[in-house]
């Protein structure tokens, strides 16, 4: 089923609807399922009015089959090329530290308290077996990564980024030299996240001032789920055509 195949499944695009739920009759061949599949894709499917939306400056360059899809601009003498593939997606866990079973002293306090009030003051009763971590995990959201490069020359600033579609992250900043000695390893950076907070904000300015802010991360998110989706289709189509031949 659609559901199980990719992040964009049960994450973005919140699929619930399955072949065999959308056919009088459950298909039984490869190519009845095939079919019933990409009916049900079509049905689904909605082009997005941000897609007509390209961030100025900015072009576009993709075709049908290709997984890669580029944006790519220029910024004062410099060349700006922002590139991903939709196979990158993935689903981000967000951890959730608050739990109800470590704290055991607190649970104790709250009984005693419970114990030390009147009847006419209220009777406090927690039972704290009745909540259930499960119920505060958080979902798994879809994100994507995606390269910033920036060039000047033979040398090339490169950002790795990730995002869930509202807002970006910068994982990674690092220098690359097409002239280079191939042998050379070249030192990729520290993490992010370990660099002052000032320093942050810098590279994020910096990205900023070339276009690459979180409405280009929105842009970005809308034309790699419209993407995966398209070429999803195709891929139905194509092993359909062959099947049946």
């Amino acid at each position: 089923a659609a559901s199980s195949r990719s992040p964009l499944r049960a994450g973005a695009l919140h699929r619930v609807a399955f072949s065999t739920q959308v056919s009088k009759k459950e298909p039984t061949t490869l190519g009845e399922i095939l079919a019933d599949e990409l009916q049900t894709e079509e049905s689904l499917y909605h082009r997005d009015e941000l897609l007509d939306r390209i961030p100025a400056g900015f072009e576009l360059v993709e075709s049908d089959g290709d997984s890669n899809v580029e944006l790519v601009t220029t910024y004062k003498g410099e060349q700006v090329s922002v590139v991903f593939s939709i196979t990158d997606f993935k689903n981000e866990e967000y951890d959730d530290d608050f739990d109800f079973d470590e704290d055991e002293d607190d649970e104790e306090a709250v009984e005693e308290e419970g114990e030390g009030k009147g009847k006419d003051e209220g009777d406090l009763e927690v039972d704290l077996e009745d909540y259930d971590d499960d119920d505060y995990e958080s979902e798994p959201e879809p994100v994507i990564d995606f390269n910033v490069h920036i060039s000047k020359g033979s040398e090339t600033l490169t950002f790795e980024c990730t995002t869930d579609g509202s807002i970006y992250s910068i994982n990674t900043v690092n220098m690359s030299n097409e002239e280079a000695e191939e042998d050379k390893i070249e030192y990729e950076g520290p993490n992010f996240e370990d660099l002052e907070e000032n320093l942050q904000e810098g590279f994020f300015e910096y990205l900023h001032e070339r276009g690459v802010d979180y409405d280009f991360a929105r842009f970005l998110f809308t034309v790699a789920i419209d993407k995966e989706q398209r070429e999803y289709m195709n891929w139905l189509k194509d092993i359909k055509k062959f099947v049946a031949k």
